[in-house]
């Protein structure tokens, strides 16, 4: 017996017959889940464990945890490649008159976008991109209506593009930015009836089909697809309504609905073929071609002298390295002559790794040669700590240091002039001695000769010192 975390496996079986509210949802979550506690015992007093992600006995399309969370993203579903994603049946069931559009980017030449068919008869809608031409094609009542569009090449450029489909009885049409056309269909208004789910970015490999035949049909999206919206005149509503991708999703392949990366892509128009690394008969290979925290799709292709076959596609990422430059501190503010409190701001631009957590140090500059003080802050979405343990009257010098995995990257040390005018340094203010000694005497038969040494903490400048004898002030001087 175990727990599940997020979804349950396609193969477990739910015997309950619950309805309503208390009916077991079988779809998966998507997002990001942390801090997870389970109770472990309830008498005689509550033990709570956080849950160890490490000690997962399967997972099934689970980021591990040092791959973390985006902390930005765009709206809409990010399509890693070779993949779809599959939309509830009646999402989408055709008509005579209806209008689909949706946002999406993309850096490949050839892309399948929409697909859906009739699994009893032989209508189907199919949009498709390929070597600069947007396909849209229909088939119903057993004539295929087909347009062909020349849009160029400025689709796979990774930019959003809006594309927008019609359906006005015989009349069909298609716009991608500012590229439009239309054709006219034979047979008359017909009417598009279907009754399978929606496929956006692609469909299974099992999926079988007429209309799939051609290779370029088969190419699963690689990149992202948002703002999906549908009017059709089989629904009440008359108005266009916008899908809810998370909420409608039955079944996602290599397909993150949580969003879309902020980040551009480095490639224009490339093909859909994989790069081979490597040919041989070892079950042992190497890859040193990747970029640092970027995620890849790889495959094994056996070959022998009846033929070949392929292994499925299995996602990986490469480890992240530190970040290139980190930003000083924003302030730097002194609670006591022991303690200050530092607020910075994460580093910007590429961010290559999942950053865990920061150090902050304070330098001496009055003596370089101690070592910094130092305090570490986990990455919780907080960008101010404490650091403690300082001297009192002592000029500091502060840096934030960003880390990963891989490593940590410090901020710039400003030692500029006596730095009162730069925000990351500052000098702790004073405060009362510590580890004052006791004194010692030299006494004689009318008088006693008294000592002491300096205090061993003297947190400040020592303006006087008071001698007391028999709760009396016997002396008061700097001496």
């Amino acid at each position: 017996m175990g727990v599940f975390i997020g979804g349950l496996s396609e193969d477990f079986t739910l015997l309950r017959k619950d309805s309503g509210d208390a009916l077991l949802v079988r779809q998966g979550f998507s997002g990001c889940l942390r801090d997870v506690s389970l109770k472990m015992t309830d008498s005689p007093s509550e033990e709570w464990q956080y849950l160890d992600w490490t000690k997962a006995t399967k997972s099934v399309a689970v980021y591990e945890s040092w791959e973390g969370c985006p902390l930005q993203t765009i709206d809409g579903a990010h399509f890693l490649g070779h993949g779809y994603l599959e939309l509830a049946t009646g999402v989408f069931n055709g008509g005579q008159d209806f209008d689909v559009s949706l946002d999406f980017r993309t850096d490949q030449l050839s892309a399948l976008l929409l697909f859906t068919y009739n699994t009893k008869k032989e209508d189907y809608m199919l949009v498709a991109l390929e070597a600069g031409l947007l396909s849209f094609i229909l088939a119903t009542d057993g004539h295929v209506t087909e347009l062909s569009m020349w849009v160029g090449l400025g689709y796979c450029d990774g930019d959003w593009k809006q594309l927008s489909l019609a359906k006005r009885g015989s009349l069909i049409s298609a716009a991608v930015n500012d590229w439009a056309e239309e054709t006219r269909g034979v047979g008359g208004a017909v009417r598009l009836t279907v009754d399978s789910p929606l496929y956006l970015g692609g469909v299974p490999a099992n999926l079988l089909h007429p209309a799939l035949d051609g290779q370029s049909h088969k190419h699963g999206l690689g990149g992202c697809i948002r703002g999906l919206t549908i009017r059709s005149d089989k629904r009440s509503s008359s108005v266009s309504e916008k899908v809810d991708l998370a909420v409608t999703a039955r079944r996602s392949v290599r397909v993150h609905l949580d969003g879309c990366p902020t980040s551009e892509s480095r490639f224009n128009c490339r093909g859909n073929d994989s790069v081979l690394v490597y040919s041989g008969r070892q079950t042992l290979a190497t890859d040193y071609s990747l970029q640092p925290f970027t995620e890849y799709l790889y495959r094994i292709i056996a070959l022998a002298a009846g033929g070949w076959a392929a292994s499925p596609w299995q996602r990986g990422r490469s480890r992240g390295k530190a970040p290139a430059s980190v930003p000083p501190p924003a302030a730097v503010q002194s609670i006591n002559g022991f303690s200050i409190k530092v607020s910075w701001v994460p580093p910007t631009g590429e961010i290559r790794g999942l950053i865990d957590r920061y150090e902050l140090k304070a330098y001496n500059r009055d003596n370089p040669d101690v070592p910094p003080i130092k305090a570490t802050h986990l990455a919780n979405g907080n960008f101010t700590d404490v650091i403690t343990g300082l001297t009192p009257a002592t000029r500091y010098i502060v840096t934030v240091s960003a880390c990963t995995p891989a490593g940590c990257t410090e901020s710039p040390i400003n030692d500029i002039g006596d730095g009162n005018n730069v925000r990351s340094s500052l000098t702790t203010p004073e405060e009362a001695p510590g580890g004052v000694f006791p004194p010692s005497a030299v006494s004689s038969s009318t008088a006693l000769f008294v000592t002491w040494e300096p205090p061993g903490r003297p947190n400040g400048v020592i303006t006087e010192y008071l001698l007391f004898h028999n709760n009396k002030l016997a002396y008061r001087g700097r001496n």
